[in-house]
């Protein structure tokens, strides 16, 4: 295996000893952006310990067996079967999970079992892509495999992955910010190439209280991280994903933004609002001119919960190719013919997309246009819109546009504060009606309507 300069200058401090021959680390962080032979080299420092120790124990982990097999585990036996003089005395059972060598020391790919491995000795544990383990077992099981007392600097555990999702990956999170942000980095002054790019330092860190070595790269370094490549990858991943499998960032944890069967469950046979209802109607405004569409999202109170909520209107425009969206015969046309058949109390919109619209509008119709402030004031509309939902305060006729904004919407949570705020899943998706639907119904509930 040919390393690249920084990897053999990582891998010689991660396996450093001091003078009485103890490894100076207990934990090795080996984070690298995608395809940088993560696994290779877990496999390569996994044999070189078994080789090396007799009657040892070696274990590889993963978030289920079949990655801790198919990764790790199937490099270090594709080593032995390329090997003539391995072959001859390493031997690998037909599942491929468990290897022995000649000085009856094992590698075994096993499963997140915490209570099956309390009390191993292990000379050496592998974690791989550690940023999924967000389960209660495999935290355990990192803690049940932690380095044996008896084994205090003969052992290790060693972590290959990238970056996670910000408060979602909390193990590896905790060993982020015990290896990098607590610890020192280790050769400032010396360059490694970056493809495409001026040479930068590694980012390698030294936390020696903690017994910990992190490799943090961040960088495409290898001759077939080509610029290329990365130019055809950001065409088709969003920001998010594109740093986190290709720069090895941390991104904002995603979930399911409403849970489509439960936006189901909360369809009714609403009385239908005809021209000349004198209902309340507070609607919501979400507007893009050439990029995503625009929506107006009308809401009342539900007629007979009074404390609920329900949708009454919505209409939705998207932009055609070379041919911005007319905000004056869309949305103006269309507030001009609700406000002439309903009782439209006020229009809540993204200050930043239509300040001129909305001055002129307000003037020319004698609407009430209030700005909504997209920091705060969403976190709190979205996360009522979602109670809304769970809670079946809310009705609707089964729209299809806003059925299809639910289905392209994520929640991102800030790692920080724990707000949640509505998102897209990709960047192709529109949501403009899932947005303007949370802000008609934050302020349809404000005001003593």
């Amino acid at each position: 295996m040919q390393l690249a300069p920084y990897q053999a200058r990582c891998l010689r401090e991660a396996l450093r000893r001091d003078e009485k021959g103890d490894f100076i680390y207990s934990t090795i962080v080996w984070s690298d952006i995608k395809k940088s032979i993560k696994s290779c080299i877990a496999a390569a420092v996994a044999e070189w310990v078994a080789f090396n120790t007799a009657w040892g124990n070696i274990y590889l982990i993963a978030n289920d067996l079949q990655q801790a097999d198919s990764r790790v585990g199937y490099y270090a036996r594709r080593a032995v079967e390329l090997n003539p003089d391995m072959r001859e005395i390493v031997r690998v059972k037909p599942s491929g999970y468990y290897m022995e060598f000649p000085n009856k020391t094992f590698i075994r790919a096993i499963p997140i079992d915490p209570t099956g491995e309390a009390g191993a000795n292990p000379d050496m544990v592998q974690f791989d892509e550690l940023w999924g383990a967000h389960e209660d077992a495999k935290r355990r099981m990192w803690v049940e495999l932690t380095v044996p007392p008896n084994k205090f600097g003969k052992s290790f555990r060693w972590v290959s992955t990238y970056a996670g999702f910000n408060g979602e990956s909390r193990l590896l999170e905790d060993l982020y910010e015990q290896g990098v942000k607590g610890g020192r980095q280790l050769w400032p002054d010396e360059l490694y190439d970056v493809t495409g790019g001026n040479p930068t330092p590694v980012e390698a860190y030294s936390n020696e209280a903690a017994r910990q070595f992190t490799l943090w790269n961040t960088q495409p370094r290898l001759s077939w991280q080509i610029p290329e490549y990365y130019a055809q990858e950001r065409a088709v991943m969003d920001d998010s994903e594109f740093n986190r499998v290709h720069r090895n960032q941390w991104a904002q944890a995603k979930s399911e933004a409403i849970p489509i069967e439960m936006w189901d469950a909360c369809r009714e046979d609403i009385v239908p609002i005809m021209p000349g209802d004198r209902t309340p109607i507070v609607v919501g405004l979400d507007a893009s001119d050439t990029h995503d569409s625009t929506a107006l999202v009308g809401v009342s109170r539900h007629p007979t919960r009074h404390g609920d909520v329900a949708v009454r209107l919505s209409r939705v425009f998207v932009p055609t190719k070379g041919k911005p969206i007319d905000f004056d015969t869309t949305i103006g046309e269309t507030l001009e013919e609700w406000k002439k058949n309903f009782v439209i109390i006020q229009v809540a919109f993204d200050y930043w997309q239509m300040v001129y619209f909305s001055k002129q509008t307000s003037k020319k119709m004698s609407l009430w246009f209030k700005a909504f402030n997209q920091g705060v004031d969403r976190q709190k509309s979205d996360a009522q819109l979602y109670e809304l939902v769970t809670q079946h305060r809310i009705a609707h006729d089964g729209n299809k546009e806003l059925r299809e904004a639910i289905t392209n919407a994520v929640a991102v949570k800030n790692p920080t504060t724990g707000a949640m705020r509505f998102d897209k899943k990709s960047a192709s998706t529109r949501i403009d009606a899932l947005i303007a639907l949370s802000m008609a119904s934050a302020e349809c509930l404000r005001l003593a309507l």
